[in-house]
């Protein structure tokens, strides 16, 4: 082949670097850098001195992977080709604006695309990469489907060709939002049509590997309920986000709850205002729940993004509006790695045109830190977002102002900052829609949606693959700058006449020279990027200690070999390893903080990992081999554990170790230790140093599992002159016998048998100081409920919750609802210690925001000194011993001759012995010595527990004047009243239900015993019977009352009442009472959501209230008749609702005999002649079967 004239020092260079690489200076396809510099030097003055020189007889064939330069540029030629892209790698050239209906097609190749349809419609809407490196697709299908649109599964390999497909659906519509992989198979979110009543539950659907049906959950009330997004947690329980029509404050509310990994109902939380509001994207975070989508009732437009924290159990704590005066939504939203969040949709108060795609950036709090719009002239929109590999993001959506069709393709890839880097579109000419973006494990980008199909009628499942980004300086696509792309370059000298010669001109002058050689030259050694170390995702983000975790990105390698996982410094154990997978095991005293890999001496970037449970650490240990003659084992704080001879019948390895931060007992009152080896048992003794000179009350041991709490309280001798404690392990009771040990099993006759020996059982040693203080008396002034039964410590809670807030307005109190609704169902009735001090302090925290403390107890003596200590800095304290809790507020330290006295003013919430009558069960003197003690000390295995606000005094604008709370069956009730058609009189009081978002349900009562209702008969009166309690017992309170209800939508009340009542300066309560028959509010024959509000005030001043939603059905129900007598034959009047429009098979009935004739009929009234066989009785209308309140009507007889 003969070449063209060129420059001396292109030849020079080509046929130098040749000689280079095959001469040894080239190893591994890079070049010496000194050769390669002289080389390029010397071309560059050759080209400045402009010396050329033709060589016409240079054959270099024999170097086969030399490319055919005329061949190659057969169809190139300088007049016609015109430049496509506008894309400049170097960072002073960025892209410019587009213009509608221009491609965008900059950024990283094609890799591939697939179509998957039938007949009819099919559509994507949601993809995640699998475990096996192929994807998981989930949308809806009409073809084919067992009704109008079936919910669509798809399972594709890596190059998206079909594994299987399945549908799932009824009768009516199903559509599929989202999916994630769970193990085993995969768990997926939408909603499904009722069949009959044309209204959507949310539907839950759980599959195997190969997307079989295990099992469906439903979810909703009577309207619309939609599934939008799932997450799965660390255990496998799930939060399912959407949209609610049925519960909740406006016409639509987002709609969040919990599930377990069957799909069982835990707990659920409606969030929103007076107008729509609803979720697109839900996340689990380390300290609780992120939401994103959009609202109508807060910000500032019509409608506005909306972004919504929540505890860990759906309670809200902060949310953000984002958006101008026009719509702006969110559709999705990701956590990002500093801990801030990224939030992605449309607008249409910014931007270039109609609608842009949004992109909003904001910190951990949700303050927003900058957000960017992207689009042309016309609408265009993101639908997803997620953090890439390089700290940018990825938008995936659609764009009407730029590609080949009405609406294409949109992929967006942005800088940290939200630069944009490039984007591109992809079309066919027809509507193409974006829903899903993502980055794939190869590095490379993922698009999923749907495309109009070949005949421009039904729409197809679309998915299309681009490779990862290129590597500047990359030219023959191996991912590697090296010299092969300078050899590459060769074939382009001179003016760009083609694509190819396009890629090849570096700095965009418009030729291929020295200058673009030097470019790639000075990248020579960047790349693979395949083999780049990098960490993309760890799944789950947060767990505890031993859970196992998929750490997904590249360049780990295939196998392990030397490789390591490091979890904040702490190697981990790895159970799986792929060169973009591994599974780990988080270590053993692992705290929060980054995941490494590190492979070869080189560490990958870390990505955050939240440890959830405990940071416990064994401070000291020592191990020592006992045998048949016994020995100690000693650590250097002096504990020492002892056993005797014969007890061990060989060698065996013991090692004690001392426990810091022990997960139920902290310092500085408790040390904690832990016996671990194998052994078939272990009777001994432990010695452990303490203060000398202590009083033996002041001294607390207890023995027991960390994993259930069970637990004892063993024999000990405490020595004053010495300062040590002996706590004996041998000797049995009637109620512990000591531990014995086989293998990895222990088993006590008064404790739990365990399985595992690790970890081990634990000797607690508690030790506090004595308080000589002088005489005193201290308390604090708290608002206080009635007594309520078995939640006693929920109303402890509620009242603590209370006394440091200010009551501005109704949405910023606490109820007892509230924190039985954090808790869980499973213990409602039964939050036993351990229990008390990990989860209520958790939920007090959440629901208040103030910061509490707790601790458990192991004395008797100790606690009352703790307690006595911190009511003198001004906390009160909640404590909970076995079955029962009392709110603390306050002492009176005094003596009585030699002896001293202990008192403690207690709010004893249940109202068990009280002293007197006249004290009653609210605020009231319990004596510690004979009162309280004999209680702590009931059960000899208990451990008692406290929780207390500090640093943070009451409010001093706290109520102290309070409503019950509407939730038990106690004086103070709130219930409806209604008569059935048997004339039997229906009372349904409100009680808690773990079932209801808001906490209160319905039963026929008295509701423990009774069948819960989820609507009440429009016929029934409602009765209140509120106590009203006053906290201030220095003077008497004036107090007034409001009682409105308010239909849904409406800003004003269809019915109010004020009243008032005066509380005297005693612990017993003023009853407000009132009836509101439902004719006073309700006006038509619809089913109606109403809620019912009732404010306490004094002197003007807001001080306690409640509100609560209830449905009324649509009757019917006669409000009057007129006249209420007449004689037979006569015409009345019969005014109601509920009635229906027209008559139809509807009957009206005089003590069973019907009407003589019906004149006129209307929703709201009727009139009709009294039957002559009528003798007197309940007049009542039945409609559709179902039959109003009886009303009596007299008969007169002719004079």
């Amino acid at each position: 082949m003969r070449l063209r004239c060129r420059s001396i020092y292109i030849l020079a260079s080509i046929f130098t670097l040749f000689l280079l690489f095959f001469s040894g200076f080239c190893r591994n396809g890079f070049c010496n850098n000194n050769s390669v510099d002289r080389l390029l030097s010397k071309a560059l003055e050759a080209e400045t001195a402009g010396e050329t020189v033709c060589i016409q007889e240079l054959d270099l064939q024999a170097f086969s992977y030399i490319p055919d330069v005329e061949a190659a540029c057969e169809d190139c030629s300088a007049s016609s080709f015109q430049r496509t892209d506008s894309k400049s790698p170097w960072p002073d050239n960025r892209h410019g604006a587009g213009s509608v209906g221009s491609l965008q097609d900059w950024g990283p190749d094609l890799d591939w695309e697939r179509k998957y349809f039938g007949p009819l419609d099919d559509t994507i809407r949601f993809v995640q990469q699998t475990s096996d490196g192929g994807y998981i697709m989930v949308g809806e299908t009409c073809s084919p489907s067992n009704g109008g649109s079936d919910i669509y599964l798809v399972k594709v390999n890596d190059t998206g060709s079909i594994v299987w497909q399945n549908n799932f659906g009824g009768e009516g519509n199903d559509f599929g939002c989202c999916v994630r992989e769970v193990p085993g198979g995969y768990v997926l979110v939408g909603s499904t049509e009722i069949p009959g009543v044309g209204s959507y539950d949310v539907c839950l659907i759980r599959t195997d590997a190969s997307g079989n049906q295990l099992w469906e959950k439903t979810y909703g009330g009577m309207a619309d309920d939609y599934g939008k997004s799932v997450w799965v947690n660390s255990d496998g329980t799930m939060l399912i986000a959407g949209e609610t029509n049925s519960f909740g404050n406006g016409g639509s509310d987002i709609y969040l709850f919990k599930v377990g990994a069957s799909g069982s109902h835990f707990w659920s939380k409606c969030i929103g205002g007076s107008n729509d509001d609803w979720a697109e994207s839900v996340q689990t975070i380390g300290d609780g729940i992120i939401i994103a989508g959009g609202t109508k009732t807060f910000g500032a437009g019509m409608s506005d993004a909306f972004l919504v924290k929540t505890d860990t159990y759906g309670n809200k704590l902060w949310h953000k509006t984002f958006g101008g005066p026009a719509d702006d939504l969110a559709f999705d939203l990701q956590q990002t790695r500093e801990g801030g969040f990224v939030v992605a949709g449309r607008t249409e108060s910014f931007g270039e045109g109609g609608v842009d795609a949004f992109l909003v950036k904001t910190d951990s709090s949700g303050n927003r830190q900058w957000e960017k719009c992207f689009g042309g002239e016309a609408d265009d929109w993101a639908r997803s977002v997620r953090q890439t590999t390089d700290g940018g993001y990825l938008l995936g959506g659609s764009s009407c102002s730029f590609g080949l069709g009405d609406s294409d393709f949109y992929l967006v890839k942005t800088g940290a900052s939200g630069e944009l880097l490039w984007e591109k579109t992809r079309g066919q000419g027809e509507n193409a829609y974006g829903n899903c973006a993502i980055q794939t494990a190869d590095g490379g980008f993922l698009l999923a949606g749907e495309t109009s199909s070949a005949a421009g009628v039904f729409s197809d499942g679309w998915l299309v693959k681009y490779k990862a980004e290129d590597v500047t300086g990359d030219l023959n696509g191996d991912y590697a700058v090296n010299v092969l792309d300078l050899l590459w370059m060769s074939q382009w000298l001179g003016p760009v006449k083609c694509s190819s010669s396009q890629k090849a001109d570096l700095n965009y002058d418009g030729n291929v020279n020295i200058l673009d050689m030097q470019l790639v030259y000075n990248l020579i050694g960047q790349g693979p990027v395949p083999k780049e170390l990098l960490i993309y995702e760890i799944l789950p983000g947060s767990g505890p200690v031993g859970t196992e975790v998929e750490i997904l990105g590249r360049g780990f390698g295939p196998a392990q070999g030397t490789s390591t996982v490091f979890f904040n410094g702490l190697t981990a154990s790895v159970t799986a390893w792929s060169d973009s997978r591994i599974k780990a095991l988080v270590p053993d005293g692992a705290v929060s903080g980054s995941v490494v890999v590190k492979v070869e001496g080189r560490s990958s970037n870390g990505i955050y990992f939240e440890v959830t449970t405990g940071n416990e650490t064994v401070l000291e240990s020592q191990t020592g081999v006992i045998g048949p003659d016994g020995g100690m084992v000693t650590l250097p704080d002096g504990a020492c554990l002892f056993v005797s001879p014969g007890v061990l019948e060989a060698g065996t390895s013991l090692t004690l170790c001392k426990i810091e931060n022990e997960r139920n007992f902290s310092s500085p009152y408790w040390q904690a230790y832990e016996v671990r080896g194998v052994f078939e048992r272990l009777p001994a003794y432990l010695a452990v140093p303490v203060e000398s000179g202590l009083n033996l009350e002041q001294i607390g041991v207890y023995y027991y599992n960390p994993e259930s709490g069970e637990g004892v309280r063993p024999p000990f001798e405490y020595f004053p002159l010495t300062g040590n404690v002996v706590v004996s392990l041998i000797e049995q009771s009637t109620t512990f016998e000591s531990p014995q040990f086989s293998g990895k099993r222990l088993a006590s006759a008064g404790l739990q048998v365990r399985e595992e020996l690790f970890p081990g059982y634990r000797v607690i040693i508690e030790v506090a100081g004595r308080s000589d203080a002088p005489c005193a008396e201290k308390i604090i002034k708290m608002p206080f409920y009635q007594r309520v039964a078995e939640t006693s410590w929920a109303a402890d809670a509620a009242m603590l919750g209370k006394a440091f807030s200010p009551y501005t307005d109704r949405s910023a109190e606490i109820e007892i609802y509230d924190f039985l609704k954090c808790v869980g169902e499973e213990l409602v009735n039964n939050v036993d210690t351990w229990d008390f001090k990990h989860r209520l302090n958790h939920c007090f925290h959440s629901l208040t925001g103030v910061e509490a403390r707790t601790c458990n107890w192991i004395s008797a003596g100790n606690l009352k000194e703790f307690m006595r200590a911190e009511l003198d800095k001004g906390n009160p304290l909640i404590l909970r011993y076995p079955g029962y809790s009392l709110l603390v507020l306050g002492y009176r330290d005094y003596r009585q001759g030699e002896r001293r006295v202990l008192d403690f003013y207690v709010h004893d919430s249940r109202g068990v012995d009280p002293p007197s009558s006249l004290d009653g069960t609210m605020y009231t003197w319990r004596n510690y010595e004979d009162w309280l003690l004999p209680r702590l000390n009931a059960e000899p295995g208990a451990i008692n527990s406290l929780l207390w606000v500090y640093d943070t005094p009451p409010h001093p604008e706290r109520a102290l004047q309070t409503l019950s709370p509407p939730s038990l069956v106690q004086p103070g009730e709130f219930r409806f009243e209604y008569k059935n058609e048997h004339g039997a009189v229906v009372r349904a009081w409100l009680g808690f239900s773990e079932n209801e978002p808001e906490g209160y349900a319905w039963f026929v009562g008295p509701f423990q015993n009774g069948t819960r209702l989820d609507l009440i008969p429009a016929q029934a009166a409602l009765r209140l019977a509120l106590n009203v309690w006053n906290a201030d017992l220095d003077s008497s309170a004036a107090t007034d009352l409001e009682v409105k209800i308010f239909k849904e939508g409406s800003a004003s009340p269809v019915y109010s009442h004020s009243g008032n009542l005066t509380v005297s300066a005693n612990r017993s309560p003023a009853l407000f009472v009132h009836n509101v028959p439902s004719c006073v509010y309700k006006s038509d024959g619809n089913i109606a959501k109403y809620t019912l509000q009732v404010e306490l005030y004094n002197s003007g001043v807001y001080q306690d209230g409640f509100a609560v939603d209830f449905i009324l059905d649509d009757g019917p129900v006669i409000c009057a008749i007129s006249p209420d007598s007449g004689e037979r034959g006569s015409q009345i009047t019969i005014n109601g609702f509920g009635f229906g429009t027209v008559q139809d098979i509807s009957t009206v009935t005089f003590n069973g005999v019907p009407a003589e004739e019906i004149i006129s009929w209307s929703a709201t009234s009727i009139v009709v002649k009294v039957p002559d066989k009528f003798f007197g009785g309940d007049l009542r209308v039945t409609v559709n079967g179902k039959v109003s309140n009886g009303v009596p009507f007299g008969v007169q007889e002719p004079a």
